[in-house]
Formats: structure tokens, C-alpha cells, sequence
């Protein structure tokens, strides 16, 4: 019952409330009505009076101008009239602003003399002819000043009744918007009183009017708590209020297609998880330890660039294969070709293939599965503690072997081609053995582009002969710490900038 009495007070308001609003609404508008009415009319009327004075003082000053006669402003050498500029300067001053520029200009265009440089005047509209004086709307133009201005022009006649020249008078419409202007302002009071009727009117419609409104706000509220399915009602308050509905639907829509994009993006970067742990999968859990060498390898992923692996495959004797491959693909594609590519390198050298078999092997099986134009490129070196060297072996590798002695560094360089290009004649032919003696004290560095070639966070690159003194550098120490600050002089070169691709270094130390 309490309830339903409360119902019923409010629907007795809001049916009062109508009916004030609608008178409210009627007087208002009347009075709003007649008030425009007759500013326009009184502004029509100034405007139309202040014009004719314009006119009327534009045209005196112009034909007292051309009065003067040929003597007063054309000299004997047909130059200015000496003084001619001082009588056009007092004349402008006189006016008390009134008149922009006072000039004499030939029958041809040119100004023979004025108060102020004449730039251009850009003509708008028709002529219109008063008497001697001819009247135009124009566009003066001097330096930076521009304004819309009245063009005074009458003719100056020599001693035979021709034209010599004509006499222009300047008269800015910024004249006539002061004086609307001024009337306008008379109008204030009026037009405050007009405001507190407003006031008074709206204060009886605040009610239908915030409705809406707080309709909005409440609509707002379930937004902010996640709820993004609002839509507009077909009707809600005036205008402005639909709008300011149709604005916030269109908000919303644009916060869900955020959050689409917001779980596409998670999605992205769960797939690059996805693929980070793929990829690390294909790295040995650890190193071999091979009697009289350190062995030691480090990957830092890059961001999009193609992907890298190393591996490391104990052999028969003692002898331990050590692997570094960079694939042409990238994300997923370049894990798979790095996966296939480490399957058949691994199984080839476990079932005892030697390593330049080995290699032909894998390439033709690569180049059977492959898809033209995708390839992986290898660097092998298979250690022999018994004999202390390194066998080495590269396939379309561009990054290069080091092999370090004595603060001495040489680079091996190999002809062979890339994995998966060419189904083995080629291969075959152009994969070479290159023996590396590795007397105590030597260290080699298998490494892809990705460790030297990038650039740091001033846009600078690095380069392989930077890379190549660090190796020169580091070499004597043990191969952890080697590792370590040859990859800590490579981030401090990185800085904040992200690396593009990925960045390997395996190193092997003949012990003393």
C-alpha cells in the first residue's frame, strides 16, 4: 500500500509538472520569439543605416580626392606629385581609422602612390556605380594584414576630360560589425533577463529532463561494472540527449571490439609463448663434458626474426658434434624447419653417419619435405679430444667461425649450401671438411647473424668486427665467463631496443 501511494504522488506531480511545462514552454518560446524578432530588425536597420554612412563617406573622400586633378598627383615625369603622399597620410589620419588606404592608381593597375603598400585586393562580387565613384566589396591584402574592405574608386580627368588616373578609398567593413556590434551589447541586459526565464522554465522541466540522464548514468554505471551490451533507446529526451545515447552506444561498441582486440592480442601472445617453449624444447638440457674442453652455449630469443637452435651430439671415440642452425622461417614455420632439421642432424650422427654425411643427408630429406625457398643453415664442429682438433663443416652459414689462440683470431669460412635448396648435386659437391687444430689454450665460436648483426637503442649498429674483438678479447678466460661478458657488452650495446632475431654463441676451449 505504501508503495502504491508513493506511485500515485508521483504521477500526480508528473502530470502537474506537464502542464507547467508546456505553458512555460509556450510563453518562452513567445517571448523568445518576438526578442529575436526585433534584434534582427533593429540590427537589419543599423546595419542598413551604417552602410549608407560608409558610402556616403567613402565616395566624398574619394571624389575630393579626384578633384585635385592631374597636377595634384601626377608630376611632369609622370611619377608621383610631390607631397602627394603626405596629403593621401593626412587624410587617412583625419578619418580617425575609418579609412584602411588612400592610393592613386594608373589606368593600368599600377599604384602610383598610397599611405600604405598595396599588396593585392582580392575582388568579390559585382561593381556597383554611384555617380562618378564606382563601389566594390573586396579583400585588402598588405603584409600580414588582411580585411574585408569597400573600394572607393573615381576617376582623375587630365585637361582633355581623359582619364590620367583614379583615386581608391579603403573603407573597412570592420567599421559596420563595431557599430552591429555595439547595439548587439545594448541588448545584453535583455537578453539576461531572457536567461533567467530560461532559468525559471527549466527549473519546472528539470525533472522530464534529467531523466534521461540518469538513465545514462545508470547505463554508464553497468558499463563500468562490464556489462557492454547497451544500446540506444529508440526515443530518450531531445536531441541532445539521443545523441549523447547514440554516442555512448557507440562507446560501447568500441570498448567490445577493444576487448576483441585485447583477447587477440592475449591469443598472440600466448601463441608466442607457445612457440618460445617449442623452440627451447629443441635445446639440449645440458652439455656434454668432454675430457680437456669447456664447452658452454648461450640463446637469447629474438622478437619475430628467424629462428635459431643448437644442439650438442656425443659421438663414438669421445667425440661430441656441436650444432648451431638458423632456419629462414619465422614463428611457427621456423620451428618447425629448426625441429625437422635438429630430428634428422641428431638421428644421423646417433646411428653413427659421419658429420659431412650427415649434413648431405638431412639436406636431401629437407629439400624432399621443404617448400621452395625455405632452407636452414648449419655450422658443425665435431671435437676430437684425441687428436685436439675440430672438424668443421658449414652449410649456407653467413655468420662466421672463430677459432682463437694466443690473442691470434682466424675465420673459417665455408662454400657450402644452405639445407633444403638443392636436392644434393650441388650440395654435395660444394660442402667442404675444414680441419681446425685446437692445441691447448684455442677456442673456437660457432654463432648466427643475430649475435653481431642488430642495432641498439640509437638506431647504431653493432657489426662483426666489434663481434670479432670481443672474442679476441675474452678469449683467454674460461668459457662461462666468456659467455657472459661477451653477452653483456651485447645488451649494453642493445640498450632499451628490442632484439630482432635471435642471438647464439657456442664455444669450445681446448684446455691447458
Amino acid at each position: 500500500m505504501a508503495v502504491k501511494r508513493g506511485a500515485t504522488k508521483r504521477g500526480g506531480a508528473r502530470r502537474e509538472m506537464g502542464l507547467g511545462a508546456r505553458i512555460a514552454l509556450f510563453v518562452g518560446g513567445t517571448v523568445s520569439l518576438l526578442f529575436v524578432l526585433i534584434l534582427m530588425i533593429l540590427l537589419s536597420k543599423v546595419r542598413g543605416s551604417l552602410e549608407s554612412e560608409v558610402r556616403e563617406k567613402g565616395i566624398l573622400a574619394s571624389e575630393a580626392l579626384a578633384d585635385g586633378g592631374k597636377a595634384a598627383w601626377i608630376g611632369a615625369s609622370g611619377k608621383a606629385a610631390a607631397g602627394s603622399a603626405k596629403r593621401l597620410s593626412a587624410l587617412v589620419q583625419a578619418s580617425g581609422g575609418t579609412i584602411l588606404n588612400a592610393y592613386i592608381e594608373l589606368p593600368s593597375g599600377k599604384v602610383l602612390s598610397s599611405v600604405y603598400k598595396v599588396e593585392g585586393l582580392d575582388l568579390l562580387g559585382s561593381a556597383s556605380q554611384m555617380g562618378r565613384t564606382e563601389v566594390r566589396l573586396g579583400v585588402y591584402r598588405s603584409g600580414n594584414f588582411r580585411a574585408r574592405v569597400h573600394r572607393f574608386r573615381t576617376p582623375i580627368l587630365g585637361p582633355r576630360g581623359e582619364t590620367v588616373a583614379k583615386a581608391c578609398i579603403l573603407l573597412s567593413e570592420e567599421t559596420i560589425a563595431n557599430g552591429v556590434a555595439s547595439v548587439r551589447n545594448a541588448f545584453l541586459g535583455l537578453g539576461l533577463l531572457l536567461v533567467l526565464a530560461v532559468l525559471g522554465v527549466s527549473f519546472f522541466l528539470g525533472n522530464q529532463v534529467t531523466k534521461p540522464i540518469r538513465e545514462l548514468a545508470q547505463a554508464v554505471g553497468r558499463i563500468n561494472r562490464g556489462n557492454l551490451r547497451y544500446r540506444a533507446p529508440d526515443k530518450m529526451g531531445g536531441d541532445e540527449v539521443q545523441r549523447l545515447a547514440l554516442a555512448l552506444e557507440g562507446m560501447v561498441d568500441e570498448l567490445r571490439a577493444g576487448a576483441d582486440v585485447g583477447r587477440q592480442l592475449a591469443e598472440k601472445e600466448r601463441e608466442e609463448e607457445v612457440l618460445a617453449e617449442l623452440r627451447d624444447a629443441l635445446l639440449p638440457k645440458e652439455l656434454p663434458q668432454v675430457p680437456g674442453f669447456e664447452i658452454e652455449a648461450c640463446l637469447e630469443s629474438g622478437k619475430g626474426g628467424a629462428v635459431d637452435f643448437y644442439d650438442s651430439i656425443p659421438l663414438e671415440g669421445g667425440r661430441v658434434a656441436l650444432v648451431v642452425v638458423s632456419t629462414s622461417g619465422k614463428g611457427a614455420l621456423g620451428v618447425l624447419i629448426a625441429g625437422m632439421a635438429q630430428a634428422y642432424l641428431r638421428a644421423f650422427l646417433e646411428e653413427g653417419v659421419p658429420a659431412g654425411e650427415t649434413l648431405k643427408k638431412t639436406n636431401r630429406k629437407l629439400a624432399g619435405v621443404m617448400r621452395k625457398g625455405m632452407y636452414a643453415t648449419a655450422q658443425v664442429a665435431v671435437l676430437d679430444p684425441v687428436e685436439s682438433r675440430a672438424m668443421v663443416y658449414i652449410a649456407g652459414h653467413r655468420a662466421p667461425f672463430f677459432a682463437c689462440r694466443a690473442g691470434e683470431i682466424s675465420v673459417v669460412h665455408g662454400e657450402g649450401l644452405a639445407l633444403g635448396l638443392d636436392e644434393g648435386k650441388v650440395f654435395d659437391q660444394r660442402l667442404e671438411e675444414v680441419p681446425v687444430d685446437m692445441p691447448p689454450g684455442t677456442r673456437i665460436v660457432l654463432l648466427t647473424q643475430g649475435a653481431y648483426a642488430f642495432a641498439g637503442e640509437e638506431g647504431l649498429k653493432f657489426g662483426r668486427e666489434s663481434f670479432q674483438e670481443l672474442v679476441r678479447r675474452h678469449a683467454p678466460k674460461n668459457s662461462a665467463v666468456f659467455l657472459s661478458l661477451v653477452f653483456g657488452s651485447l645488451d649494453e650495446f642493445l640498450g632499451e631496443a628490442q632484439r630482432a632475431s635471435d642471438a647464439t654463441v657456442v664455444t669450445a676451449k681446448r684446455m691447458v
